[in-house]
């Protein structure tokens, strides 16, 4: 039973919204039905992956955003001082 309340466990705070308190629910009644503790954990773990996989989601642009402005930072840097160099070089 310690192994189903983990399992429980990782779906009420893993996963989010009112959906996951039926899923729950809904899991927890089917492992009492007669469905093995394996095939409550896979179900648990499908569960917490995808839920993951949508908060991802919703963060990938602001991070490959962030990525890219902060590899262009130095390039545009670099550019700038050897800009800089090359006009006070001329003048």
């Amino acid at each position: 039973m310690r192994w189903i309340a983990s399992a429980t466990w990782m779906l009420e705070h893993l996963t989010f919204g009112l959906a996951s308190e039926a899923m729950t629910g809904d899991l927890l009644e089917q492992w009492e039905n007669g469905r093995s503790a394996g095939w409550y954990w896979r179900q648990t773990l499908a569960a917490v992956v995808l839920a993951q996989c949508g908060v991802l989601r919703e963060w990938a642009l602001p991070v490959v955003f962030a990525a890219a402005w902060s590899a262009g930072y130095p390039a545009w840097q670099f550019l700038c001082q050897g800009a800089a160099a090359s006009l006070s070089a001329a003048g």
